[in-house]
């Protein structure tokens, strides 16, 4: 996997200015079922699959016989807001001048510029993390950085798409029910 380490550097001069919490801790991030942290990261090819996997916006990987998300793609801070359906997005801040312009061309969805196919997943577990993929937790004595949600029960639609407006752009993962 590439390492984007510096990336953090990009967004530090706005941070203060952030209303959200961001995750902007990462180039691959992984949101699983919160019981599934343990057993992730405790061979060494969980982090070698999430980059080889990791290729597209989204992509599923198994943990111990349960499914959990990769975002790869363009590395970015990462956050949840819900449009105004009442959806569930996972947004990446790719470029804008303001975290408001940003949030609200998530949450219109309009300005697409590409999209991916969609992922269905069927949600069993209440609550959620993501985190940088390259967490392990058997050498690592503290937890990393996570966001905690909770996710929508049953059959579940996510569908990506890039998203892009004047000096705006952003990747956005749409959670949304599915029969």
């Amino acid at each position: 996997c590439n390492d984007f380490d510096g990336i953090n550097d990009l967004f530090l001069s706005n941070s203060n200015k952030m209303k959200r919490e961001w995750l902007n801790d990462g180039s691959i991030f992984i949101l699983i079922p919160e019981n599934l942290i343990p057993f992730w990261g405790n061979t060494e090819t969980d982090y070698e699959r999430a980059c080889q996997l990791g290729t597209t916006w989204l992509s599923t990987i198994e943990i111990e016989n349960e499914i959990g998300l990769l975002f790869g793609g363009d590395p970015a801070m990462a956050t949840f807001i819900r449009d105004h359906d009442d959806n569930l997005l996972m947004v990446k801040w790719i470029y804008a001048n303001e975290e408001n312009d940003l949030l609200e061309l998530a949450r219109q969805g309009n300005h697409i510029v590409m999209e991916e196919r969609p992922v269905y997943l069927t949600n069993t577990q209440l609550n959620w993390v993501l985190f940088d993929a390259v967490y392990d937790a058997d050498n690592e004595k503290d937890a990393p950085e996570m966001l905690k949600i909770e996710m929508p029960p049953g059959a579940l639609k996510i569908q990506s798409q890039y998203l892009e407006h004047g000096t705006t752009a952003v990747i956005v993962h749409k959670f949304s029910k599915h029969t």
